[in-house]
């Protein structure tokens, strides 16, 4: 990204054959009705205003070049390494989430340690308490921040794969994110993966060190959501796509979700369970100014 900040005098005027009149004394400047004051030079200044740069992230160079008649005076190059970082940005999403030791909010599969625990389609949270059973209450979550996408190699058994941040890595390793084209072309198929931070609202007798945060009596606890596949399709994108262009368009915190679970049959003939997602209430105005401060900024 290149801001140019440009500042052009004009041409000055050919000198004239008659020298120029002394410049008058200081009594002379200041004494009234003495005639008419000298005519000061007249600057005319081309300036370039860019709107709607967005505010340095980390991973982007920024080249700022100061241009007057025409000639670069100078010019300075910010690393990527020493730009500011965000950890939270409702607007883009940006989000430092390494910072974050947060709970992970898990949906148990039909298949996997999870299985042998809890009943498939149950929610838990790290594995170990469980916020959901099939059949049961849903969980009422507000969401907060997406962290910025990331793509996983996806593996045949289930098997965890390589992750990397941008689709051109994808590319570089010869695979694809498009299911057609992994087919027709025998090329590793790469699922988009997004990550979501939440709060997640407890029961009335909630342990108060699981949810730790709490408004006007409820207890609330913040934890993180990894999506891929069915999860993606039917979790990330449903709530992006409120966020984009429905009723999260002032921001997240503007009403919570309600999320179940239920199974579902693909393609390929098989049978997964997947999250199901309703719209829930309508947060106070209080409730979001809380909420936008549960993270980081």
């Amino acid at each position: 990204m290149k801001i140019n900040f440009k500042a052009n005098t004009a041409p000055q005027a050919a000198a004239s054959a008659t020298p120029p009149a002394p410049a008058p004394s200081a009594a002379q400047a200041s004494a009234p009705g003495d005639g008419p004051a000298a005519s000061a030079p007249v600057i005319d200044v081309q300036s370039t205003v860019v709107h709607d740069v967005p505010t340095p992230v980390p991973g982007v160079s920024v080249t700022c070049e100061t241009t007057t008649g025409g000639v670069t005076t100078a010019v300075a190059t910010v690393p990527k390494n020493q730009l500011p970082e965000k950890y939270f940005d409702d607007g883009s999403d940006g989000i430092k989430g390494s910072d974050l030791l947060v709970p992970r909010l898990n949906i148990v599969a039909r298949v996997g340690d999870l299985s042998t625990k809890f009943p498939p389609g149950g929610i838990v949270l790290d594995g170990k308490l469980a916020i959901f059973a099939p059949g049961g209450a849903p969980v009422e979550f507000v969401s907060l921040a997406f962290a910025p996408r990331r793509y996983v190699e996806k593996i045949e058994g289930g098997e965890q794969g390589e992750t990397v941040d941008s689709v051109e890595e994808v590319v570089a390793r010869g695979g694809t994110i498009d299911y057609k084209d992994a087919k027709a072309n025998k090329k590793t198929k790469w699922d988009e993966l997004d990550t979501l931070y939440l709060i997640v609202k407890g029961s009335k007798d909630a342990n108060q060190l699981k949810f730790p945060l709490e408004f006007q009596g409820d207890r609330w606890a913040l934890v993180k959501w990894s999506m891929k596949g069915s999860a993606f399709t039917r979790g990330a994108q449903v709530i992006r796509t409120a966020r984009a262009a429905g009723h999260l368009k002032a921001g997240h915190t503007q009403a919570t979700w309600l999320l179940t679970t239920d199974t579902a049959k693909f393609r390929t003939g098989n049978v997964a369970v997947v999250p199901v997602l309703e719209v829930g209430t309508a947060t106070t105005p209080e409730f979001r100014a809380w909420a936008g401060n549960v993270l980081p900024t």
